[in-house]
């Protein structure tokens, strides 16, 4: 069925004698409307002041008024959806309808409802229709009504809040029509400014089951996402959520990418997230966070240094390793204080670096005046982190075991 437009219809149609004289309508409840034909609900629901009067009318006596109001206007639900004044009494409609009734308007606004969800009047009864779905036919009628236009919906200011509406509302099941469609369309779902939001909160309500499935397509595509400006949201979020073994997946493809994405705009911020993660819930005592490991190597740790936004990554390193690690980047960017103490990019990190080599200076002289042994030297140590087949990644720093006491270099995630 097509939008329907009543144009032909005007208040000076209405039968003189079903409404009285002190118009506006809203100013007097004794119009009887089962004197009233349907044009003339019709022509009222769309006016401002009969549209106030029909709600009236259903919160009188809902079980005489609302068959009659209801019988008069459902087959017009699209075009009262769309109404400045008319989405107010659909939506009164929606909330005292029976279920059937309910079932009724879904399928009158099925052909319609794209471009209802994408009106300003009409993303707004969409709502509520769909915070008033009570029935598992509700739900199904919404699904098949709905997913030809999921993309379309999410790319739009209005639409994408009927998509959140649905996310809200539906549990398990049936939110898995929504979770197949926005796979399939992912990239371009995620790398947009209301998609990115969209999923996020999807991920946020799905099963786990759901977010593996959703997951494992975002970790088909996680480099790419990662360089998006919204997509990196995302993974981010994705990576909030602390499920361990998809975390590990993502530390293992940052680390094989670490330079490219350590300089990028909006993949640095992933980066820098992902260094404060605790992999498989070992200490850096333990395990070296692969990040740091792939970190301790003096081209790479010039490269991010010299770097707008690598440097960032440096920075947060520096915050998160454990002091045996902190040592080695220290002793590594020693030889590079002057040339960095001046640059826009590196001060910061000159900073941080004199800090943790003072401590370590400081500590190497403590140990002198007790007869302690000496901290190893690191300046001229230097390592490199291969990437094994398959993507893979595995920590393989050729290292004296002296260097880093306490740190297994050769575990892998």
């Amino acid at each position: 069925m097509n939008i329907v437009e009543n144009n032909d219809y005007s208040p000076k149609s209405l039968p003189s004698s079903h409404l009285p004289l002190s118009s506006p309508y809203s100013a007097s409840s004794s119009v009887d409307l089962s004197l009233l034909s349907s044009n003339d609900i019709i022509i009222l629901s769309k006016d401002q002041h009969g549209c106030r009067m029909l709600q009236k009318k259903i919160d009188d006596d809902c079980s005489t008024n609302l068959p009659i109001i209801f019988n008069a206007t459902y087959k017009l639900s699209s075009a009262l959806m769309l109404d400045p004044f008319g989405n107010y009494l659909i939506q009164k409609l929606m909330i005292s309808a029976t279920p059937s009734q309910l079932s009724l308007i879904i399928i009158e606004i099925t052909p319609n409802i794209g471009k209802i969800a994408t009106n300003l009047h009409g993303t707004r009864a969409l709502q509520k229709l769909i915070g008033c779905l009570s029935t598992p036919n509700h739900h199904d009628l919404i699904a098949i009504a709905i997913s030809p236009q999921v993309v379309n919906l999410v790319h739009d200011l209005n639409g994408n809040h009927v998509i959140q509406k649905l996310i809200s509302h539906f549990f398990g099941d049936d939110l898995d029509f929504l979770v197949d469609l926005i796979i399939i369309h992912l990239i371009e779902i995620a790398s947009h400014k209301h998609g990115c939001c969209v999923l996020q909160k999807l991920l946020n309500k799905c099963s786990p089951y759901q977010i593996q499935k959703i997951s494992n397509e975002i970790l088909r595509n996680s480099v790419h996402l990662m360089k998006d400006q919204f997509g990196n949201y995302v993974i981010q979020y994705l990576i909030s959520l602390d499920i361990n073994g998809i975390n590990l997946q993502l530390l293992r493809l940052v680390a094989n990418e670490l330079v490219p994405l350590s300089c990028g705009k909006f993949s640095s911020n992933v980066v820098e997230k992902c260094l404060k993660l605790n992999p498989n819930g070992c200490t850096v005592n333990d395990n070296i966070h692969p990040l740091l490991a792939a970190l301790i190597n003096i081209q790479t740790l010039m490269s991010l240094i010299k770097d707008q936004y690598g440097n960032y990554v440096v920075q947060t390193a520096l915050e998160v390793a454990d002091w045996p690690v902190k040592c080695v980047m220290a002793e590594m960017v020693r030889p590079m204080l002057p040339n960095i103490r001046y640059t826009n990019y590196g001060k910061r990190i000159h900073s941080k670096v004199v800090s943790i080599l003072a401590e370590l200076d400081n500590n190497n002289n403590n140990n002198d005046n007790t007869g302690g042994s000496h901290s190893p030297t690191y300046g001229s140590h230097s390592q490199s982190t291969p990437k094994t087949a398959g993507g893979t990644h595995r920590s393989n720093i050729n290292t004296n075991n002296n260097l880093l006491p306490g740190i297994n270099f050769s575990a892998h995630v």
